[in-house]
């Protein structure tokens, strides 16, 4: 069985709380050459739980230390419209800041995180205004567009999302 379909096996089961059956696909899986590869392939799967698994193991992955070939960041870019499920897109969101992300691909994400900023999750709100703050740091011409995305969260009715923005505010003011 390849990689992709072994690791969509693994993770089919994945409830969005408990993390067990992602570290054990990662504990199987995570040793073959080709694992990211795969995970980044199921990030816009049909299957909720594949999806938001797959996003999971990126994300964790990425705090872990891992540096994502720029490639593969292209080729998730690639699939960002196919992501549907909250907390596949929230995991995405939360991983933008630790991704190589350059060129073309900031245009993409753009037009992906702008819409969720007026979600009805409000972690979905405070984690796009995050990653479309590191696209304001990332390309200049994105900056005064995140100061104000910025500057309106600020008042966003969710005590979260009024949180990221201080915490946003209180990074950039360190810069």
């Amino acid at each position: 069985m390849g990689t992709k379909d072994a690791l969509s096996k693994a993770i089919a089961g994945f409830d969005g709380r408990a993390s067990t059956p992602l570290t054990e696909a990662k504990a199987a899986l995570g040793g073959r050459a080709d694992f990211h590869r795969a995970a980044v392939a199921l990030a816009d799967d049909g299957d909720a739980a594949v999806s938001s698994g797959a996003t999971w193991l990126i994300k964790h992955e990425l705090e872990a230390g891992w540096a994502m070939p720029a490639g593969l960041a292209r080729a998730l870019t690639a699939r960002l419209g196919g992501v549907t499920d909250d907390w596949a897109m929230l995991h995405l969101c939360q991983s933008a800041r630790l991704m190589p992300l350059a060129g073309t691909d900031l245009g993409i994400w753009r037009d992906w995180l702008a819409p969720l900023l007026s979600h009805d999750r409000p972690f979905l709100r405070a984690w796009s205004l995050d990653a479309l703050c590191r696209l304001g740091e990332l390309e200049s011409a994105y900056q005064a567009e995140a100061d104000g995305h910025l500057a309106r969260m600020a008042s966003d009715p969710a005590a979260s999302v009024r949180a990221r923005a201080r915490r946003l505010e209180k990074a950039r003011a360190r810069r």
